[in-house]
């Protein structure tokens, strides 16, 4: 169903805004409110909605707006649809078609709104991210100045709370992000194989993003132009969000890389099999070979220090790769546990041995807490944009404290989607 609300004036260059929806009409609203006041006109706003009610409807249809708003049902959402979806499409061996039932992730969303637009550019926005009042009109200088494809949106985190105050500063910090939200583009380039990956609900906006730079000519602005002030409430719904944004991360670092799948796998399955190695050998056998796990763990290190000096340093790449991403953690949870086997395989358990180390194991975890909460408290916040006067004298071990328990809920969100590809059926 698609229903267009007339309104008079039109702006040059023509724009359509994209805003994905889902059970948010009041945040909607404060969106409408900001595009209307827009220095540069858009010529229409397509709202791409997948609610379980009709409030967003009603509101599309009862605002008085002074740019067209073009109404667009690309779902309706209801309990566990998502999986019952995946269920009915496992058992029928077909795929399901998201735009007909249920709800739409955001980046469906986004791409479902696209297709109804009319004119030659596209803005991206969402029912949360507010735009400042220059927003169109900064972009579309970038755009006319840099002879560039894009503009990438730049938006500016803002915490309301107490608690979202000390995310920010464990997370975003105060510097602009960049984002698909706040994204000016031209209609040409986001075409059927430019678009955003479907069927993940998290991290296609990184995937996306780099490879649009690959391909297009793109700019980003120095100053942030919208603004996201809806963070989580509580460090539980923090946790929750990382883990899955960690999830469909590592499941879309995985996907995009056969050569990749393969190498992350057998990384792992080496991992599980290299300390038991002369237990399934024999200890007798032939096969048998001394000091192995000691020799598998320093090869992962020189590995993992080659990749970054390759990386970093001769190929200039700042991101840091899947392959380096489990490498690190692979070394991490080896260090972990040569720390905890050290007094029984090091010293033979005998206290009078100069290599006996006592509470070794306790010493290594609070050391390894106390320099992950140093990092994440201090040096982390100050990198992006937190001032130091915010967090001394000791406001630094609530924000390390947070971001600690963030990374922590990372770990098992990368793991269980490095691992999913040999579980879901290939389309």
């Amino acid at each position: 169903m698609i229903k267009t609300i007339k309104s008079n004036g039109l702006a040059h260059p023509r724009i359509s805004i994209i805003i994905p929806t889902l059970d948010n009409s009041n945040q909607l609203l404060e969106v409408l409110i900001a595009l209307q006041s827009q220095t540069l006109k858009p010529s229409e706003i397509i709202i791409s909605d997948s609610s379980a009610s009709e409030e967003i409807n009603f509101l599309c249809s009862s605002y008085q707006s002074n740019v067209p708003i073009v109404y667009t049902r690309c779902g309706k959402a209801y309990p566990l649809d998502r999986m019952t979806l995946k269920v009915k499409s496992l058992m029928r061996k077909t795929t399901v078609d998201i735009n007909k039932q249920g709800r739409a992730y955001p980046y469906e969303s986004t791409n479902f709104g696209a297709m109804h637009a009319q004119y030659s550019w596209l803005a991206f926005l969402d029912a949360t991210t507010v735009p400042k009042k220059s927003w169109l009109m900064d972009c579309w200088e970038i755009i006319k100045s840099e002879s560039v494809d894009m503009v990438f949106g730049s938006t500016q985190y803002k915490g309301n709370t107490r608690f979202q105050e000390l995310l920010l500063a464990s997370s975003f910090g105060k510097k602009p992000v960049e984002s698909i939200p706040g994204t000016v583009i031209k209609k040409s380039c986001f075409s059927d194989t430019d678009k955003i990956i479907q069927g993940v609900r998290s991290g296609g906006d990184l995937e996306w993003r780099s490879r649009m730079k690959v391909k297009y000519n793109w700019s980003f602005p120095a100053q942030p132009l919208v603004v996201y002030s809806y963070l989580a409430t509580n460090i539980f719904s923090a946790a929750k969000k990382v883990f899955i944004y960690q999830f469909y991360g590592a499941l879309l670092d995985i996907q995009r890389n056969v050569k990749t799948t393969y190498l992350i796998l057998t990384l792992l399955l080496l991992s599980l099999v290299i300390p038991r190695w002369n237990y399934i050998a024999g200890w007798d056998s032939t096969f048998f070979l001394p000091n192995v796990t000691k020799i598998y763990l320093v090869a992962l290190v020189v590995i993992f220090f080659l990749n970054i000096i390759i990386n970093r340093f001769l190929l200039n790449r700042l991101a840091e790769t899947p392959f380096l991403k489990m490498l690190r953690l692979i070394i991490l949870l080896f260090s972990i546990y040569a720390i905890f086997s050290w007094n029984r395989s090091i010293a033979f358990w005998f206290v009078e041995s100069s290599l006996y180390v006592p509470h070794i194991t306790k010493i290594y975890i609070s050391l390894l807490f106390a320099a992950s909460i140093l990092y994440r408290g201090l040096y982390f916040p100050k990198k992006n944009g937190i001032s130091l006067t915010y967090l001394l004298p000791l406001r630094w071990v609530m924000v390390g404290c947070i971001g600690l328990i963030l990374d922590i809920a990372k770990t098992p969100g990368y793991i269980i989607g490095s691992f999913m590809p040999l579980f879901l059926k290939k389309r």
